[in-house]
């Protein structure tokens, strides 16, 4: 299942969702602790997994490997795991904008028609999800601002319980 992808984040986040399991329209109104807590409810029933990013808002490769990997310590940045559960053999890689205009507009469905390429096909079930920054630097030229998603089957995590612009480690608000 190894795949790379390029992720444009201009609000800093990214998202790994079950597109069939995931109920995106709410009517969302602009109140950010209206979405904030449509995210937290949706991440309860393992339905995306919502990380903040930090230190880019342009694209990002998000490498999505079905093994863990291994990092040298002085290139990892963040790191988030959590659950997510793939009802229908297919995953969407995305981020906050999709999610957001998805929530406002009824027709705006996921994923959006510029993201089929990011869809990830695996057999349905519930998995980790670990979603790991490498490369640490803050818009210098030769740093590549990249996540990898690692999704193993099975596990047992709590839910997310907050918004991830709630999160101490949260710098792109």
């Amino acid at each position: 299942m190894e795949r790379a992808l390029r992720v444009t984040d201009t609000s800093g986040m990214l998202a790994v969702l079950d597109p069939d399991g995931y109920q995106s329209y709410m009517g969302w109104n602009g109140d950010l602790d209206q979405i904030g807590g449509h995210f937290v409810a949706e991440m309860a029933r393992h339905a995306p997994l919502i990380w903040p990013t930090t230190g880019c808002e342009d694209y990002w490769t998000v490498e999505v490997a079905d093994s863990p990997r291994a990092f040298d310590p002085a290139d990892i940045g963040p790191q988030d795991t959590g659950l997510i559960r793939c009802t229908n053999g297919r995953l969407l890689v995305t981020n906050n904008e999709s999610l957001t205009m998805a929530g406002m507009y009824q027709a705006v469905t996921l994923p959006q028609p510029h993201e089929k390429d990011h869809i990830l096909e695996i057999p349905s079930g519930l998995y980790t999800c670990q979603a790991t920054q490498v490369g640490r630097g803050y818009r210098a030229d030769d740093v590549e601002y990249r996540y990898v998603v690692t999704l193993t089957p099975g596990g047992d995590l709590p839910p997310w319980r907050q918004a991830p612009w709630a999160r101490d480690d949260f710098q792109n608000a």
